[in-house]
């Protein structure tokens, strides 16, 4: 774990730094994925690069990785990945907004405002999930390794205990799991949840 954190501070101080606006850039990882493609260990290679970033997954089916291959990894946000380091690297815990900083006078396209600017105050505000009065249910995989039961458990202590309707645990189910599997057991529970809570919406 004290590794991790580690690394998560080693990327967020590299996001300060190199200015990047995305993360993961798929026409430049495009060429290598290819190669994995490719290869005649396709599916296994495939299959490692989703366990490097997800966990080992029992019920994507080895030749759907291929065709998973041919838009994944996806960019994304590096501002993104930047706020999840502040999140998990936070003694506190705090679940709030982005934090900017409080150097309002070097302001640049990257860091183009400080958080006296954006929140009025030296921190930023905490999203106060204690006014949530929807039901919440929460699908967890018992293997994901980008939200483990940990994580979950932290998040659930922030909702009242009024709207928590149920936590459902599936075994050796990993992150992408919930995506990709194509016989997905939760995609019935999450229909019945949605008919039993949000019937309107449909």
């Amino acid at each position: 774990m004290l590794s991790f954190v580690l690394l998560l501070l080693l990327l967020l101080q590299f996001f300060n730094n190199a200015k990047l606006g995305e993360f993961l850039w798929y026409r430049f990882l495009a060429p290598y994925v290819q190669t994995c493609r490719e290869n005649v260990w396709s599916e296994m290679c495939v299959s490692t690069l989703n366990a490097m970033f997800y966990g080992p997954s029992a019920f994507i089916a080895p030749d759907d990785f291929v065709v998973i291959g041919q838009t994944w990894p996806a960019t994304v946000s590096a501002r993104n990945v930047q706020h999840w380091a502040q999140q998990l690297t936070d003694k506190k815990l705090q679940f709030q907004m982005f934090d900017h900083g409080t150097n309002c006078k070097n302001r640049t396209w990257f860091a183009e405002t400080c958080n006296q600017l954006a929140y009025g105050s030296l921190v930023p505000p905490e999203y106060d999930l204690g006014k949530v009065t929807a039901p919440q249910v929460i699908l967890e995989g018992e293997i994901d390794l980008m939200s483990t039961t940990e994580d979950v458990q932290e998040q659930w202590r922030r909702y009242p205990r009024s709207t928590i309707v149920s936590d459902t645990v599936y075994s050796q189910y990993s992150h992408m799991d919930f995506v990709w599997d194509r016989n997905a057991r939760h995609a019935y529970e999450m229909v019945d949840i949605m008919f039993r809570y949000s019937p309107s919406t449909f």
